[in-house]
């Protein structure tokens, strides 16, 4: 029993996008179960034309036959088929200005799409995202950038010879490599131990960093134990010290130094930053995954670095990539041929697309969690009978913003 078209696009957004929402193996499943899967073919897709031929695809650049179209990125806006529906990450949920012209043409078009980073549980948790492989792509970015750092300044450690992730041919050799350059970290120079990363961020990006920090050898402590924790690695020869900056350690109420998460949230202007009194002159190495928008003080300010509040710090991995944000120093996204600004010396990562240098793991992972919602737009369900989880993914239907 045939159960609908779906299509897969060709993605155009960048030459370094080689993820698929949808691998060769899920589609073998979705043949299976009755529907017919169109895929416009690709040459910088991380999964061949042939995989998918293999698993049951047809190839092809027309897709007019699907009822639900499938991307990662956006789609050209004079590629866009009347009356579909779409699926991708389209960047307009948030009004970006750059992204009006598809807004415009998705409403022209009569198309219904759906937003990825929408499709959310009852308690509005998402449930379709690339989070946790940007974290892990980004750890391994900072090391390079790191043993980079530490070229400049004089010194050959282990972390050089760590490549950017999409260097790697899997995510498991780029462990692999990891392991063995924190093993010889013990080999240091004693004038650069203990190494102090600190972490901010609970969410996914901040996870999937944290797996792969992990391959390192080192004490955790909190904030606030960060001097006796110093003082305990170097007496016993630990190379690394981190630590998870929680929100009160990031910032606090000006009016009494105390801190009230729903306040925080519903007053951020109550409140002023501390993060680099409390972490400025122990940390190495910064991996910033927190959330910010502009109601809330920055983190790492200009004026902090001038001021010399990190007099230690050499590397700024910032993951949520927030564009003179709550860290200042990153004025500009970077690219993952060229991933680091050097401002005010310190080395500074801000690919904005770094889940695409996992591209294999990170469309499996994408691909498990996408596949309960298939078969319901394969099989072009009214608006009206949609899962819940994609109502509430509905940016446009019928020509009418939702």
């Amino acid at each position: 029993m045939k159960r609908g078209t779906i299509g897969i696009v060709r993605e155009v957004y960048s030459k370094w996008e080689r993820r698929s929402p949808l691998t060769p193996g899920h589609v073998e499943k979705i043949v299976q179960d009755g529907t017919r899967v169109l895929v416009q073919p690709c040459t910088k897709r991380i999964f061949s034309n042939r995989e998918f031929q293999n698993s049951g695809a047809v190839i092809t650049d027309d897709l007019s036959e699907a009822n639900a179209i499938f991307g990662v990125k956006q789609v050209k806006k004079e590629a866009l088929l009347e009356g579909k529906s779409y699926c991708f990450f389209s960047h307009v949920i948030k009004a970006q200005e750059e992204n009006m012209p598809l807004l415009d043409e998705v409403l022209k078009r009569n198309i219904r799409l759906f937003d990825y980073e929408c499709i959310t549980d009852n308690e509005r948790r998402r449930l379709v995202a690339f989070g946790k492989y940007a974290g892990k792509a980004g750890m391994i970015n900072a090391f390079r950038g790191l043993g980079d750092k530490m070229i400049d300044l004089g010194y050959s450690t282990p972390f050089t010879s760590i490549g950017s992730a999409y260097m790697y041919p899997s995510y498991d050799t780029a462990i692999k490599n990891l392991e063995e350059a924190g093993a010889s970290l013990k080999n240091l120079d004693d004038s650069l131990l203990p190494l102090v990363f600190v972490f901010t961020g609970s969410g996914k990006v901040t996870q999937g960093a944290l797996e792969v920090f992990e391959t390192m050898p080192s004490i955790f402590c909190d904030v606030e134990d960060l001097p006796s924790a110093v003082q305990q690695a170097r007496s016993r020869g630990i190379p690394i010290v981190a630590s998870t900056a929680k929100l009160q350690d990031m910032v606090r109420r000006v009016e009494d130094g105390g801190f009230d998460k729903t306040e925080y949230y519903g007053h951020p202007e109550r409140y002023q930053p501390v993060f680099a009194d409390n972490v400025g002159k122990f940390v190495d190495v910064i991996v910033n995954g927190s959330y910010w928008d502009s109601r809330f003080p920055r983190h790492v300010k200009f004026a902090d670095i001038l001021a010399e509040k990190f007099p230690k710090l050499k590397v700024i991995a910032d993951l949520s990539c927030d564009v003179n944000g709550g860290i200042e120093l990153l004025t500009d996204t970077t690219t993952i041929e060229s991933p680091f600004l050097n401002v005010e010396n310190v080395c500074v990562l801000g690919v904005d697309i770094l889940p695409s240098e996992l591209p294999r793991e990170a469309s499996q992972h994408f691909g498990d969690v996408l596949m309960p919602f298939v078969d319901a737009l394969a099989q072009n369900t009214e608006t009206a009978k949609l899962p819940s989880e994609l109502s509430r993914a509905l940016i446009a239907d019928q020509g009418r913003l939702r």
